[in-house]
């Protein structure tokens, strides 16, 4: 069973084979750029999914940010989205309860 972590800087080695299995080869340097950029902003999170051993086998990310709809709103702008924000949190939150 693995855990949920914050990301730091020095995950960044660790993330080069988990970006090129989902598609997004990228360079060390490249990589530690983004990821500087990316944690110090203060509304922006990104969070690992990592076995025992440590090594990142899935994240998420997601920013804080206003918005003048209410907060229980209903996302109807994509076909695929149809549900209240609170059953979209709930969902995520079950998925890496696994």
């Amino acid at each position: 069973m693995g855990m949920i972590r914050p990301a730091t800087l020095e995950d960044t080695e660790s993330l080069i084979p988990l970006m090129k299995d989902l598609g997004y080869p990228t360079k060390r340097e490249h990589l530690y750029k983004r990821l500087e950029k990316l944690l110090s902003h203060r509304d922006y999170h990104l969070w690992l999914y990592v076995r025992k051993d440590s090594s990142p086998i899935g994240f998420f990310g997601f920013i804080h940010q206003l918005a003048f709809e209410k907060m229980n709103h209903t996302f109807e702008s994509q076909p695929w989205r149809s549900m209240p924000v609170s059953e979209e949190k709930g969902m995520v939150l079950n998925f890496f309860k696994r």
